[in-house]
């Protein structure tokens, strides 16, 4: 596993690196990247106009070069890069050419086609195209989330064989669920209020949880719920911007946001709610991706069999049965086995 010396981001989860098999060999390299005290704006302008891939671009010469020492020195039988970042793949395409092994390119988010991405120019999309189109061509194998992103993907590249890109959906590890023992799933719920847990991040203008406060601000208004009976919480990097949404429609007595949490931390959240949250972004290619937290939500409400609610377009992380719709659409607020509407 080749990956860079220091990370990029400072959200890290340390317990992480327990489940590494000890016998795996880490070759962590050097990389070039911005300073650490150029602002964010600076480096994202740079990295929009100039850099035309990602801010990892830096990272290419360094882990290509480790990566084929590992090769000639291991018993190598195959490649595996994973984006984003896609810096990632064109390691993957270089290292395809050297070694002519087979290579594995596995698209976790759209590298073209994503909602949260905005080409400068139309030049800029031509060369994004170009360089996932290179991928797709040289891969022996390439892996997305979704029917849909494959979908899309392939009718950017007519040229790819359909049969070369396989949906792998993301999914969780039974293993880290088993490990979570009751009294501490208790100890996150809430005895008095119905727990909403939303897990994951928001993106800017394109996903936010706006809508969401909106249509909670107004109903609390009504009489159908008490504010004292209700409680929302955002697990993981929510951001300034819904801090201040919550804030600009009074809703700190209801709404928590609890910050980056380590996974196994996340998911005694996930554990403790009646009802998750799912909040898909809104614009072109927000249909396309399956969220990764998605999957511990399925087996979450396996166990414990309670509703799940959405703010969401059309896409598959909808695709309700007819018979099924109309529950879903009246999805009940439980407590204490009181009824409740939203």
């Amino acid at each position: 596993m080749v990956t860079a010396r220091q990370p990029h981001t400072r959200l890290k989860d340390e317990g992480l690196s327990d489940e590494i098999p000890q016998e795996a060999r880490i070759v962590r390299t050097a990389d070039l990247r911005f300073p650490g005290w150029l602002p964010w704006r600076l480096r994202a302008w740079i990295t929009r106009w100039l850099l035309l891939v990602d801010e990892h671009i830096g990272w290419l010469f360094f882990s290509t070069r480790a990566a084929l020492q590992c090769i000639q020195q291991e018993s190598i039988q195959a490649i595996y890069s994973s984006s984003a970042p896609y810096t990632d793949h064109l390691v993957g395409y270089r290292l395809k050419q050297h070694t002519k092994l087979p290579w594995i390119a596995d698209f976790r988010d759209p590298w073209v086609g994503n909602f949260s991405t905005n080409f400068p120019t139309r030049l800029h999309q031509h060369m994004a195209e170009k360089m996932e189109g290179d991928v797709l061509r040289v891969a022996d194998r390439v892996l997305v989330v979704s029917e849909p992103m494959r979908q899309a993907m392939l009718s950017r590249h007519p040229q790819v064989p359909e049969a070369k890109v396989t949906v792998l959906p993301n999914g969780y590890d039974p293993e880290d669920f088993s490990a979570l023992q009751p009294e501490m799933v208790q100890a996150m719920g809430e005895v008095e209020r119905c727990l909403i847990v939303y897990s994951g991040s928001f993106y800017g203008q394109r996903q936010t949880a706006q809508k969401f406060l909106q249509a909670l601000k107004r109903t609390l208004e009504g009489p159908t719920i008490s504010r004292e009976r209700l409680r929302v919480r955002f697990v993981g990097n929510a951001g300034k911007q819904t801090l201040e949404q919550i804030q600009s429609y009074s809703l700190q007595d209801v709404c928590q946001a609890t910050g980056y949490l380590p996974h196994r931390e996340s998911l005694l959240h996930l554990m403790a709610a009646d009802i998750l949250l799912l909040i898909i972004g809104r614009g072109p290619g927000s249909e396309p991706p399956a969220p990764g937290g998605a999957g511990d939500g399925h087996r979450r409400r396996d166990r414990r069999a309670r509703p799940g609610g959405a703010a969401v377009g059309p896409g598959r992380c909808v695709r309700v049965p007819p018979r099924r719709r109309r529950a879903v659409q009246h999805l009940p607020l439980r407590q204490r086995g009181e009824p409740a509407r939203i």
